[in-house]
């Protein structure tokens, strides 16, 4: 009955430029891609936090069940721990939401600036980056709702083991839920991730190809 458990591990790469510039069509671009990037600064923390909590909770999920049959005390000291952190892990999916919502809303701004670029070809580039960004955003978003849905399944789970004349059926039942849910989350995860990969390459092709130069 053990269920999964996910983790946001691509972070969006950040540049600078080298030497002194002006305002150029794609000076401002590149800074305009860069603020939202910086904006996700935080993000690492927040999703290296969050799995932390998960392995906590995997153990504790692992000695609830194992201990299940035994001291009924402890299991409901246990259950009431693990009752805790999905509550603290709703707070940092939240804090994650909040900075993927910013840096998304700062790279807005991208859209009307891909016309004042002067080649067609890195017109196009620039806008199927800003495109990957947004899809990124979206399947971020996905993950989000997946999780908070999975997150109230873990919390039906453990209020259900609190209870007296616990029904292994439908403790099964609500585990396989569990299970089902956190395999879209994962899903959502690898595209999450998948996407992340592609804009980071994508946004060092473009600036190569507006001639840039940047120190990573």
């Amino acid at each position: 009955m053990k269920y999964w458990k996910v983790v946001v591990t691509a972070m969006i790469s950040t540049v600078l430029l080298t030497g002194c510039f002006g305002a150029t069509a794609e000076e401002e671009l590149f800074t305009a891609f860069e603020d939202a990037a910086k904006k996700e600064t935080d993000l690492q923390k927040a999703a290296e936090n969050l799995s932390s909590l998960e392995k906590q909770d995997e153990e504790l999920y692992s000695k609830i069940l194992a201990d299940a049959k035994k001291s009924s005390d402890s299991v409901q000291g246990m259950l009431d721990e693990a009752l805790k952190g999905v509550d603290e892990r709703e707070k940092l999916i939240e804090e994650e939401k909040k900075i993927l919502a910013e840096a998304h809303k700062a790279s807005e701004k991208v859209k009307n600036m891909t016309t004042s670029l002067e080649k067609k070809e890195v017109r196009e580039q620039a806008k199927e980056v800003h495109n990957t960004y947004n899809k990124r955003y979206e399947t971020f978003s996905t993950l989000v709702a997946a999780y908070k849905e999975a997150l109230v399944l873990e919390k039906e789970l453990y209020t259900m083991l609190k209870g007296d004349n616990v029904q292994l059926k439908a403790v099964s039942d609500k585990v396989t839920a569990l299970n089902e849910k956190y395999r879209a989350v994962n899903e959502a995860n690898t595209s999450f991730n998948e996407l992340t990969k592609k804009f980071n390459d994508g946004k060092a092709t473009l600036y190569k190809a507006m001639d840039l130069k940047i120190k990573e």
